[in-house]
């Protein structure tokens, strides 16, 4: 098994990454809920993707856990290909079960 991040942005992003990417998903009024009140902004609700649901969340500016250093988002490469597939409950397991032994914590309830 290898673990990579899933992309670029999903290691270090700088305060201007994550605006950029907080301001991709997040609208004023945005029409599918999960509504956020950041600092510097009006109350931003999530855009819809084509299927009518909610986009993934993102964190305001300022306040991810990507700007601080401290979170990587990873996939797995299971087949040699350059993309990463998601994680199964297998590896899920593994990777909360060694996380204190590599130095990793599991902190964030809204992303495992």
């Amino acid at each position: 098994m290898i673990l990579k991040p899933v992309s670029p942005g999903d290691t270090y992003r700088t305060f201007d990454q994550q605006r950029v990417l907080f301001e991709s998903r997040y609208v004023p009024d945005g029409p599918c809920g999960g509504c956020r009140d950041c600092d510097g902004y009006q109350r931003r609700c999530k855009k819809c993707n084509e299927a009518g649901r909610p986009v993934a969340t993102a964190a305001c500016p300022g306040t991810s856990n990507h700007g601080w250093g401290l979170a990587v988002d990873v996939g797995t490469e299971s087949d040699g290909r350059s993309g990463t597939d998601d994680l199964d409950a297998a590896t899920l397991g593994w990777l909360e079960a060694n996380a204190q032994r590599f130095g990793f914590a599991w902190e964030l309830e809204s992303e495992p």
